[in-house]
């Protein structure tokens, strides 16, 4: 039914002709389609970020500040039930002296997005079924994410060509 619970796993098989199950996050049903001709039954998922669209942020209990970046995130989680993964994540440990600048019309989903952007990473539901902040970059620490200008296109410059305000692609640098 709906706002019923589901596992959904994928099944691989391996050499040995076993299956291998690898679970998704946990998901809830949205909606539900039956087609009796066809005998389909179709069913519309979202996963437990469902519940952070629903709770605007003045909703939240008062907090005592200074607090970091993840007690903050920790705080909204709770407010629409779920629960904030403990692996570390990019600027988890800035201190929020102040409350941030909101208007409390927010919803959770909203504010969750804005650390995520802070922290340089997604918001995600991972396999336990907790939010989870995944970097964009392989690692903050590491040289990983460092620009290589050397594998940028280099341009050569070429003769004026075309009228005015016309688009001209062949100028160094642009």
């Amino acid at each position: 039914s709906e706002d019923d619970d589901i596992q959904i796993s994928i099944g691989m098989r391996l050499q040995d002709t076993t299956i291998e199950y690898v679970p998704f996050s946990p998901m809830y049903v949205v909606k539900i389609e039956r087609d009796t001709v066809k005998k389909v039954i179709k069913l519309t998922c979202d996963d437990g970020l469902k519940y952070a669209k629903d709770r605007i942020i003045s909703e939240l209990a008062e907090q005592t500040y200074p607090i970091t970046l993840r007690q903050y995130i920790a705080e909204v989680c709770m407010l629409c039930g779920l629960t904030l993964s403990e692996k570390a994540f990019l600027n988890d440990d800035l201190v929020l002296d102040a409350p941030p600048n909101l208007s409390g019309n927010e919803t959770c989903l909203s504010v969750i997005g804005w650390a995520a952007q802070a922290a340089l990473a997604n918001a995600v539901m991972n396999r336990s079924g907790e939010l989870e902040l995944i970097p964009i970059v392989k690692s903050w620490t590491s040289g990983d994410a460092i620009i290589n200008t050397s594998n940028y296109i280099s341009f050569s410059s070429q003769s004026r060509y075309g009228p005015i305000n016309a688009l001209v692609l062949g100028r160094s640098p642009q």
